[in-house]
C-alpha cells in the first residue's frame, strides 16, 4: 500500500482545498488555487495519507488563523472526516527528543522522520525537513519543486 504524508503546511492547504476549493486564510496566502489542484492530483496517486497526532494538533491549532467566519463550520467538518479516513501513527514525545535534529526542526518533524518507511512519500515544503529526510535515506519530495509559478 502506497501513502503520502504531508508535512503541516500542505495538510492545511489540502484540509482548506477540500473544504473550499482553495487556500483560504493569512496562513495560506502564499498558494494559490492551482497549487491546491496540483496537491489533490498528487495525493490522489495514492493509497491513503498517513498523519500524526503531532501534525492534526499543529492544523488544528493554525487553522483560522485569518480565516473568515464563512469558513469555520467546514473546515472542522473536513478534518474530522480526514482523520477518520486515513492512517495515524503516535510516537511518544520521548521517543524523539534525542534526535540530532530536534533543535531544528521541531518535535512534529523529528515524527515525521521517525514514522516514515519505504511505502510513504513525505511531500513538504519545509526545505529544512526535506534535506533531512533526504540525508537520511527516506523517499521525499519538496512540494515548492513541482509548483508552477507563471
Amino acid at each position: 500500500m502506497s501513502r503520502i504524508a504531508l508535512d503541516t503546511n500542505l495538510l492545511l492547504l489540502y484540509v482548506f482545498g477540500v473544504a473550499t476549493g482553495g487556500p483560504r486564510g493569512k496562513r495560506l496566502d502564499r498558494y494559490r488555487r492551482e497549487d491546491f489542484n496540483l496537491l489533490k492530483t498528487v495525493v490522489s496517486n495514492y493509497d491513503n495519507i498517513l498523519s500524526t497526532p503531532n501534525v492534526w494538533t499543529e492544523v488544528s491549532n493554525i487553522w483560522d488563523f485569518g480565516v473568515g467566519d464563512r469558513w469555520r463550520r467546514d473546515v472542522p467538518a473536513v478534518m474530522r472526516r480526514l482523520i477518520s479516513k486515513h492512517v495515524e501513527i503516535a510516537i511518544p514525545s520521548k521517543e524523539v527528543v534525542d534526535d540530532p535534529d530536534f533543535d531544528r526542526l521541531g518535535l512534529a518533524d523529528c515524527v515525521w522522520l521517525s514514522v516514515l518507511d519505504a511505502d510513504t512519500l513525505l511531500l513538504t515544503d519545509d526545505l529544512a525537513l526535506h534535506a533531512i529526510a533526504l540525508s537520511r535515506g527516506l523517499r521525499t519530495t519538496n512540494f515548492t519543486h513541482l509548483r508552477n509559478f507563471d
